[in-house]
């Protein structure tokens, strides 16, 4: 995905994003154009398909930055 694309995959309120600001599964779903609960089965069956989270309690997060750079890290990628 280049940075075009990701410009257009993203709302108006994600592309000005603080990078440290903290998405939930719900917000990478919908990024993802994927359901919730495939972004909670890849985190717990396959991590490596998922940029890394955070883990604060019970919460699972993700970082903004670091959602943009795996991304942008799979550009061209094919399984």
């Amino acid at each position: 995905m280049n940075e075009m694309v990701l410009e257009e995959t993203m709302s108006e309120e994600q592309r000005g994003q603080d990078p440290d600001q903290l998405m939930d599964s719900n917000e990478l779903a919908e990024l993802l154009g994927v359901s919730r609960s495939w972004v909670e089965k890849q985190r717990s069956m396959w991590p490596d398909n998922l940029p890394p989270h955070l883990k604060i309690g019970r919460l699972v997060r993700y970082r903004w930055a670091t959602v943009q750079e795996w991304l942008r890290k799979r550009e061209g990628y094919t399984n």
